[in-house]
């Protein structure tokens, strides 16, 4: 079964939150939310934004952007074992 998870950016946009919501029709979710376990920070004041996550050989990788608004910027990436981090 696969859990949904959420990745958004926090205000003022220095660190980016993964999140698996506690929604009853999403299974293996523990409810109430726990950081570190059902949700974590990331990319702490790394000032990044739009994130878009994918698996590949069971490590998660994260390209995100910079908070550069329209200008054009560079793109990183991290990896984690776990889904909640820590990316590197």
């Amino acid at each position: 079964m696969t859990t949904a998870t959420l990745m958004c950016s926090t205000p003022p946009k220095v660190t980016d939150d993964v999140r698996q919501p506690p929604e009853r029709r999403f299974h293996g979710v523990e409810t109430p939310s726990v950081e570190g376990k059902t949700w974590a920070r990331i990319l702490v004041k790394q000032s990044r934004e739009a994130p878009a996550p994918f698996r590949y050989k069971g490590h998660y990788y994260l390209i995100t952007s910079g908070t550069s608004g329209w200008a054009p910027n560079a793109a990183t990436y991290a990896v984690a074992a776990n889904i909640l981090g820590p990316y590197t």
